[in-house]
């Protein structure tokens, strides 16, 4: 019986070979693509040009190597993509929709940078980062935290060899490399299979950290769904006489929204990456 997200390879009309969770692409000659449009149809991006468009997108430059230019020659056929941006289309390719997830993923890094400052990780601010009610605290050189996650998760160690089918989901040896890329992982299943989520973390980017695997609905040391959304609305409401005041009461409303969203990523990631969907299902059921 086909798995959950082998049956949603099916429905977008992935073919045998295409990237699936069980191992890498299947690749042609000497390893090699024979083409970048190949690697991407093979994904299964339906929007091939566009597809591309957003992998050299602007918003996607201070966290991926820069962009090769463009050949002189007037071809049909697309540039080379560098190794970062190939490892990436392969993980695209394992979730339900590319084209969704690569969409959303190009939304969040302008989102992430635009929250976080101005500057790509890594060099001196020129301006004052944006400041707003839902905006994380920037580090001392004007980028915030979500900035700075998404550029960590984005690197895909190009060099790696893909898996085989017999090795699926290894995990580094590192244990910090372990956790970015189950991170990653995650993230990218919930950005391929819910456009509503992948909207609520384009709005609140800083989120992004609730799909690390330490925050998963079972990790250790987790608060349940109570307790959770109570401290959300006591931080808003501590302390305050009554009657509350119209805007206070939407304030606790929207943190309340916040919070639920946030543990329902957790609930989804672990939906969209277990390793046995029937097994996780008393879990999901019981969250």
């Amino acid at each position: 019986m086909p798995t959950n997200r082998e049956a949603a390879h099916e429905q977008r009309g992935a073919r045998p070979g295409a990237p699936t969770d069980r191992g890498g692409p299947t690749l042609t000659g000497r390893g090699q693509w024979p083409s970048t449009r190949a690697r991407l149809l093979w994904a299964g991006f339906a929007e091939v040009e566009r597809a591309y468009g957003l992998l050299t997108d602007p918003a996607l430059a201070p966290l991926l190597p820069a962009v090769p230019p463009a050949p002189a020659a007037d071809t049909a056929e697309l540039p080379a993509l560098d190794s970062a941006r190939q490892r990436l289309v392969d993980e695209l390719g394992r979730t339900a929709d590319p084209d969704l997830a690569l969409l959303a993923l190009v939304r969040l890094a302008e989102a992430s940078t635009v929250i976080g400052g101005s500057e790509p990780p890594g060099t001196a601010p020129t301006a004052e980062p944006a400041a707003g009610p839902d905006a994380a605290p920037a580090d001392a050189d004007g980028v915030g935290a979500p900035a700075r996650t998404l550029a960590r998760l984005l690197r895909l160690e190009p060099d790696a060899e893909p898996q085989d089918a017999g090795a699926a989901h290894t995990e580094a040896a590192d244990p910090d490399e372990a956790e970015l890329s189950a991170h990653r992982r995650r993230l990218l299943a919930v950005l391929g299979a819910s456009q509503a989520l992948g909207d609520f973390l384009i709005s609140h980017p800083e989120h992004v950290e609730a799909l690390a695997p330490a925050h998963a609905w079972d990790a250790p040391g987790q608060p349940d769904a109570a307790t959770t959304l109570h401290d959300a609305v006591d931080a808003v409401l501590a302390n305050t006489p009554t009657p509350l005041s119209e805007a206070l009461t939407g304030r606790a409303i929207s943190a309340l929204r916040v919070a639920y969203r946030d543990r329902l990523l957790a609930i989804v990631a672990d939906d969209l990456t277990s390793e046995s969907p029937l097994a996780h299902l008393p879990t999901a059921c019981g969250a």
